[in-house]
């Protein structure tokens, strides 16, 4: 991940100046995922967890990953391995990539350290959810279909090893899948 920074700020791509820090000329601030806890917490009908994975979704769909991949002449898991690696270098966990199927539009993310997780604890809730948003808009993005939904099918915070994050279509995934999660679907 260092040498990934490193060559970033040698480009000039990664900038902390001035009191300001942008990455391919987008804004960016250092924010506490404690901020994240209070709304979740205070969420009893699940709209600031929607808003969160939803705002993650197309943020990342029309902005920031469009500027990567013009940056970059990336496309595909090119695309797929930078995004990975800015996840990362944001403090968002480790990510592993344990499933790209570009063909049938399906992508299983594992991510551990998650920092939602560092920061609840072990609880009965997905906490995820600006995560789960980021990871589908990106490969919305690379897979070029607006039709991708992620959904969390484990979580460090529920006592699983890894946080795993499924991606695909959303008219693909079998019912038992959209029963147990559809609270996590806009």
């Amino acid at each position: 991940m260092f040498d990934f920074v490193k060559k970033l700020l040698f480009a000039r791509e990664l900038q902390l100046e001035r009191g300001n820090i942008t990455l391919l000329n987008e804004i960016l601030v250092l924010h506490p995922i404690s901020t994240f806890k209070y709304l979740l917490d205070k969420d009893k009908n699940n709209i600031i967890a929607k808003t969160l994975y939803i705002s993650g979704k197309e943020t990342n769909q029309f902005t920031f990953s469009n500027k990567v991949r013009q940056r970059y002449k990336a496309e595909g898991v090119k695309l797929l391995q930078l995004m990975v690696n800015i996840a990362q270098m944001a403090g968002w966990g480790e990510f592993t990539i344990a499933k790209y199927d570009p063909k049938n539009k399906v992508c299983v993310v594992k991510v551990i350290n998650s920092p939602f997780y560092r920061q609840y604890g072990v609880t009965n809730a997905i906490v995820d959810h600006i995560v789960r948003g980021f990871i589908c808009g990106a490969l919305i993005n690379i897979m070029k279909d607006t039709s991708l939904e992620s959904i969390e099918t484990k979580c460090e915070s529920n006592e699983d090893r890894v946080c795993e994050f499924v991606t695909m279509r959303k008219d693909h995934f079998d019912k038992e899948l959209l029963e147990r999660y559809k609270n996590q679907l806009p």
